[in-house]
């Protein structure tokens, strides 16, 4: 969730395209939450917020695996692995500052607001990152925190990845091998009725394709960005083939077939999300990089681990404020309520991002400078 900040050889400071994929991801998900926590109802012709809003999360997943490729390709090319424990120190001061003090919120929420008992040993999972090995306990503490379980999982596999596919090609390969191999797993859990089938869509193998979507996107820029001129321009339009198309054809109804056993649906999300990324950052489009979806995608990890609160606790209100709304707008008074629910959620993020995001994005970059210091 926690996004990379990258430098382009024309000087800007990130992949705006990206950043602004970011921010979209985080208000489908946002979205998607209204209605299923919230319990606002969506206007009829909305339905796809119900049934793929949802896919904010693997959006996140290979916009991460993508952003993580572009900005470490320098040090991976030096030769010189120690590169990898600053990634990690800076992966973990990336995410844990945030994650931890959620976990302290929603341990308070537990004992005062839903009069429950802490369990230490899942207190220590979370804490440990190591919850996503647990099928009873992969969802979280947090809410809405089965992503971040699955994603320090992938962060801790990445540099392994980083090392051994080295071009468009050993990345079409590993999409293959890790498509069919969560395939296969999730297959495995659909067939052990001990086996909830939450954890069946939270387990990292069942996830695991969808990241190499994302590094298969970020090898196909940068083959689309080293080839010469005619090579270029065949696999632009190849990429513009696949990722809008496949889109659309799978927000469609002729493609429902694939929402089948084993989820071969969501494989291929990791794909479209792949192709769509490379999209935006060859060519962003004024739109995309726009100051507000720019704010949303710099802020999209506060956004996403804080908006779940915001809505239960808001929940009686905004469902009153729906009432009377639909009175005048009928179910588009769901987008008043989003609003209503969304200004709170971002001055809450704009608190967590400053104060805990940035401060701890500083840290590590200083435990990082340290370590390198120290081997020199």
């Amino acid at each position: 969730m926690g996004s990379e900040t990258t430098k382009l050889a024309g000087g800007a400071s990130h992949l705006a395209g990206i950043h602004a994929l970011r921010g979209i991801a985080a208000l489908m998900v946002f979205c998607f939450h209204l209605h299923y926590v919230g319990l606002i109802p969506l206007p009829k012709s909305w339905g796809l917020i119900a049934s793929r809003g949802g896919l904010g999360v693997e959006l996140f997943f290979v916009l991460s695996a993508f952003s993580l490729l572009y900005s470490n390709q320098k040090n991976v090319r030096s030769g010189d692995t120690s590169w990898i424990l600053n990634y990690i120190i800076k992966r973990f001061f990336r995410i844990a500052p945030l994650f931890y003090a959620m976990l302290i919120v929603h341990c308070f929420l537990i004992l005062y607001v839903f009069n429950g008992k802490l369990d230490i040993q899942r207190i220590i999972m979370s804490v440990l990152f190591i919850f996503n090995f647990a099928p009873k306990e992969a969802e979280g503490i947090v809410w809405a925190s089965w992503s971040i379980g699955v994603e320090m999982v992938f962060y801790a596999f990445l540099p392994l990845i980083m090392v051994s596919v080295r071009s468009l090609r050993s990345a079409v390969v590993l999409w293959l091998v890790a498509v069919l191999a969560s395939y296969i797993y999730r297959r495995v859990l659909e067939a052990d009725t001990g086996i909830s089938p939450g954890y069946q869509h939270y387990a990292f193998m069942s996830q695991l394709g969808v990241f190499c979507g994302g590094v298969l996107g970020y090898w196909m820029f940068d083959k689309i960005k080293s080839s010469n001129e005619l090579v270029r321009r065949k696999l632009w339009w190849l990429v513009v083939a696949i990722g809008p198309i496949a889109a659309i054809l799978l927000l469609s109804d002729f493609t429902n077939i694939l929402v089948a056993p084993g989820r071969p649906d969501t494989q291929l999300w990791g794909l479209t999300f792949g192709f769509i990324a490379v999209l935006t950052a060859i060519s962003t489009k004024q739109w995309m990089a726009h100051p507000v979806l720019q704010y949303f995608g710099e802020r999209s990890y506060s956004i996403y681990l804080t908006h779940a609160v915001v809505i239960y606790l808001m929940g009686p209100l905004i469902r009153r404020l729906y009432e009377f709304s639909y009175s005048l707008l009928g179910g588009y008074g769901f987008v008043v309520c989003a609003l209503a629910v969304l200004a709170p959620t971002l001055l809450v993020s704009e608190i967590t991002y400053r104060y805990l995001e940035v401060p701890g994005i500083v840290l590590g970059k200083r435990f990082a400078s340290a370590h390198l210091a120290s081997k020199e």
